[in-house]
């Protein structure tokens, strides 16, 4: 037989859990939209040579944390949607120095 503190415990702990608040709307990490430029680009791309680049820890924190939150596949996949973001904001006469100067690199890199 429970005694008159076990109830009185026993009904403060179903109280609470009738009480407990519940999300009305609830979504996974794959209902999240994505950006179909970046998935198309990982068809397209194929296997690509990779390198590191150095930055700050806080600097790679806040990238792989934007990464989650944006469900991206990979680093790579946030910094594309973002270079590509920034390209289009671009003037007519900066894309034509940043595709100049972009083909400058990529030749050095070849020899």
């Amino acid at each position: 037989m429970a005694t008159k503190g076990e109830e009185l415990l026993t009904a403060q702990m179903k109280k609470h859990r009738e009480n407990n608040p519940f999300p009305k709307n609830t979504f996974s990490r794959e209902e999240l939209p994505t950006n179909n430029k970046v998935k198309n680009l990982e068809k397209n791309r194929g296997k690509e040579k990779s390198t590191t680049i150095r930055c700050s820890l806080d600097t790679a924190n806040s990238l792989k944390a934007l990464s989650d939150v944006l469900a991206l596949g990979s680093m790579n996949d946030l910094i594309d949607e973002m270079l590509y973001s920034k390209i289009d904001e671009l003037t007519a006469e900066q894309k034509g120095e940043y595709k100049a100067m972009k083909k400058i690199i990529e030749n050095k890199k070849k020899k």
